[in-house]
């Protein structure tokens, strides 16, 4: 069982590439800014150790959406290397929740888009269900600004396995810096470890110190 959180109120533990700030916050006083168009932020204390997703494992963050001119998206779980990447939901400019596989911090596939309705100057809670309807099969979600009403939602229709492990926890985007807050995930396996509730002082990925 392998848990990661963080809410930005203690800065520790990230790559370059991210900063804490307090100019836009979801909750408490500080969010985390990641800090150049198709930037990346790495959890650099999880580095060595390999997580398998498996159905019922989620990634989860909050983003701020700026609206036209700026996209924002959350990595699932991912090293952006020659051999490790991720799924990311994203929301984008153009009215869409897309979900992508990343192959590294600025290659991707868009597998597959829907239409949402967001409002500039909000923040947006986006999903990433691993396996939710069989292997490869992941669910993208966008929810609402309260965080439990759906403004879209899909399944992937063609099973996309190309990782089924990552070492990280990655963010990435596009065009303009966004702001990310309460970040989440859990590897959807069960027991074989201690689930560890770090949102309060900085992050822990599965235990690690």
């Amino acid at each position: 069982m392998t848990t990661f959180s963080d809410d930005f109120e203690t800065f520790s533990g990230w790559s370059a590439g991210i900063s804490q700030s307090t100019t836009t916050v979801h909750g408490g006083t500080h969010s985390g800014l990641v800090s150049a168009a198709n930037g990346t932020a790495i959890a650099t204390k999880s580095l060595g150790y390999t997580h398998t997703f498996s159905n019922g494992g989620y990634t989860k963050a909050w983003v701020y959406y700026y609206g036209i001119g700026g996209a924002a998206s959350v990595m699932i779980a991912g090293e952006f290397n020659a051999t490790d990447g991720g799924y990311a939901a994203m929301i984008h400019q153009n009215g869409n929740l897309y979900a992508r596989r990343y192959d590294d911090a600025s290659h991707f596939t868009n597998l597959q888009n829907a239409a949402v309705t967001l409002v500039p100057g909000t923040w947006y809670l986006l999903q990433v269900d691993w396996d939710f309807g069989g292997a490869g099969k992941h669910r993208f979600t966008c929810y609402d600004s309260d965080g439990t009403t759906v403004l879209q939602q899909f399944t992937l229709t063609t099973a996309d396995t190309t990782y089924t492990s990552s070492t990280v926890f990655g963010v990435t985007q596009n065009s303009t810096a966004p702001y990310i807050d309460d970040i989440s995930a859990y590897d959807g396996v069960a027991g074989g470890g201690t689930t560890v509730n770090a949102t309060v002082g900085g992050f822990t990925w599965g235990g690690l110190s």
